[in-house]
């Protein structure tokens, strides 16, 4: 519709202009006439002329100003019909993913904090990455739940497998083994004078509902990627969504927020090997 009608204005000014070169080759004749002998008609030919070119000049200005207008309004109408349409088809598939490039966000960023029952699938896939992101001078936090604390019976009580708490201290076991190879890393690293990134830890004394990736890009854009822990049913597909820092402020703050009050409330981690003491589970 926009284009029809910047053709058609395209159209009308190319009249104007026909009609505009016609007067003015009227008023050369007329000037090229003898007032003695063409007296009447050079009058009659020149105030025509002077009149065409004036009617000529003013619907120019005229159509200009509306047409200018009303493209302006056709092309603001068409980005709201392009927006409702947009919103009008957007529906749950298209927010909850369940397969996530974390490995991208990881590689991509410059603080990297993480929280979740025992990480262990990130830590195991990732710790690789993640040693290299420390040693490198990058940030990194990560916040799982106590060992010691009601937490394990609580994962345990919602998981499929019902009651099985020593699934969840096998998966901590192994995560707090690769914190201690990371602790010597460090050591080894801080004795070679190297410049490090932080390498943080606490414990939660619950099971938390979701796991919630905090992200800081190199380029400073920030992103929280929040998972869903299933009950009992779905462990092969939590489902998981992305926030921008600018384009989700509301939700990313709230997120962003919930975060940094469980690590404020969460045990410091001393960087010892954590001894399970099955009779608090």
């Amino acid at each position: 519709m926009i284009v029809d009608r910047r053709q058609r204005g395209r159209y009308l000014l190319s009249i104007y202009l026909v009609v505009l070169f016609g007067s003015l080759i009227l008023i050369a004749i007329g000037l090229q006439l003898d007032p003695k002998v063409y007296g009447d008609i050079r009058n009659i030919i020149l105030s025509i002329s002077t009149e065409l070119i004036a009617v000529v000049l003013i619907f120019i200005i005229i159509n200009k100003i509306f047409l200018v207008d009303q493209w302006n309004a056709d092309e603001k109408i068409a980005k709201l019909i392009e927006s409702f349409e947009r919103n009008r088809k957007t529906n749950a598939i298209d927010f909850f993913k369940t397969n996530i490039d974390l490995l991208k966000f990881y590689t991509e960023s410059k603080s990297i904090e993480l929280s979740g029952v025992t990480l262990n699938s990130e830590i195991v896939k990732n710790f690789s990455l993640f040693r290299e992101h420390i040693l490198n001078g990058y940030d990194m936090k990560f916040m799982l739940v106590d060992p010691n604390s009601i937490a394990i019976k609580m994962s345990s009580l919602r998981s499929e497998d019902e009651g099985n708490d020593s699934y969840y201290l096998k998966k901590l076991d192994v995560v707090f083994g690769s914190f201690d190879f990371l602790k010597r890393s460090i050591e080894n690293a801080v004795k070679a004078n190297q410049k490090l990134g932080k390498f943080e830890v606490r414990l939660l004394p619950y099971a938390p509902s979701y796991a919630i990736h905090r992200i800081t890009k190199k380029d400073n854009k920030k992103y929280i990627i929040v998972e869903l822990y299933p009950h009992k049913i779905g462990n092969n597909g939590s489902p998981m969504f992305i926030l921008d820092s600018e384009k989700d402020k509301e939700w990313y703050n709230y997120f962003s927020s919930q975060y940094d009050v469980m690590w404020e409330h969460a045990k410091v981690w001393d960087f010892e090997v954590e001894k399970f003491e099955s009779n608090n589970v």
